[in-house]
């Protein structure tokens, strides 16, 4: 954790690589959509995961860095008050989720399994992480076709495999379908 970290709050970076001009960095990051959209912006001049500044496209990514936020924000894993108030909030948000894939088929007028453009981005990625753990919002994804292949496209690839992983195997999930199929 950074040491100047703003309220110790996480995921949080510093970047020391040296700029352009061999200058010395010590930029210091937090949240994860601003992480996402500096290491694009830094990291990323190809445009794998990200799509050139000030495109729609690129704009339409931001749109979607943001709109994660109420997920994130009325997560409460400690008050059993907290815990209902998220479940019961995030389905609607889920809902904006499940219908993305099916407006994207619509735009591109054909298979479209991406939330922006032609594909996966940083969008994707911030957005696969709650998905990834819609068991814990009550959230079935397999009843939702074009969702539930989203979600395994994106669990398919290799480095999200290992990145799961870090620091320790990812069983979380697992551990989840079985409390959902309980309480069911």
């Amino acid at each position: 954790m950074p040491e100047d970290q703003s309220n110790g709050r996480i995921p949080a970076i510093v970047d020391r690589t040296p700029t352009s001009d061999g200058n010395p960095r010590q930029k210091r990051i937090f949240e994860s959509g601003a992480l996402m959209l500096y290491l694009c912006q830094n990291y990323d001049p190809g445009n794998k995961l990200s799509y050139a500044y000030d495109t729609d496209e690129y704009w339409e990514v931001v749109e979607w860095l943001i709109w994660i936020k109420p997920l994130l924000s009325l997560c409460s894993r400690e008050i059993e008050y907290g815990i209902k108030r998220y479940r019961t909030e995030t389905k609607p948000l889920y809902q904006v989720l499940i219908d993305r894939p099916a407006e994207q088929v619509k735009l591109a007028g054909k298979d479209a399994p991406w939330i922006v453009g032609d594909r996966m981005t940083n969008a994707d990625i911030a957005n696969f992480s709650w998905v990834n753990w819609a068991e814990w919002a009550g959230i079935d994804v397999k009843s939702f076709k074009l969702l539930k292949q989203w979600l395994d496209r994106i669990n398919e690839r290799p480095a999200v495999k290992r990145g799961l992983d870090v620091p320790e195997p990812f069983t979380m999930k697992e551990m989840l379908k079985s409390k959902v199929c309980e309480e069911q």
